[in-house]
């Protein structure tokens, strides 16, 4: 299996996004690049415990206006961007497999029956982590971010 490389390019703009969101108010638990091996694409992973809260959608919909308004780097399409909670079974995995010990790079599997082969879903390296806190913001704190993010945008698309 041919291992895809995330350009430098898209490294960049990773970090630029990640500066972005915090501007606009929005801090995430975590932000970085995995590769997608069903869609043989990276996606943009942004992990934040206020989805549980405003949901994915009200989420989405901020981002692409942010987008559209210029607010955040056009080299990312809102469609690359995957947002999950903090206590999705990816975010928990890669939380993990990033306390590892160094490596090229690090897997996440399908999980299969006994005796089945392991089925890749996605992989990521170290080096593509912009940012990765353990834990869960407190409400207050999501409850601020998710306020200041409205506002941000709200007046930045006006």
């Amino acid at each position: 299996m041919d291992t895809p490389e995330l350009s430098l390019d898209q490294l960049e703009a990773g970090r630029a996004y990640y500066e972005a969101l915090g501007k606009l108010g929005l801090n995430p638990e975590g932000l970085l690049w995995a590769y997608d091996y069903e869609d043989r694409a990276f996606r943009l992973w942004l992990i934040w415990s206020g989805i549980d809260q405003y949901g994915p959608l009200a989420i989405s919909k901020l981002l692409f206006k942010a987008y559209r308004a210029a607010a955040l780097p056009r080299k990312i399409s809102p469609f690359s961007v995957h947002i999950v909670n903090n206590s999705h079974v990816l975010a928990i995995s890669i939380e993990n497999i990033s306390k590892a010990p160094p490596a090229e790079r690090y897997n996440y599997y399908r999980i299969t029956r006994p005796g089945q082969e392991k089925e890749p879903i996605l992989f990521f390296r170290k080096d593509w982590i912009y940012h990765l806190q353990p834990g869960r913001f407190e409400n207050k704190k999501i409850k601020r971010d998710w306020t200041s993010f409205n506002k941000n945008i709200d007046t930045i698309a006006a």
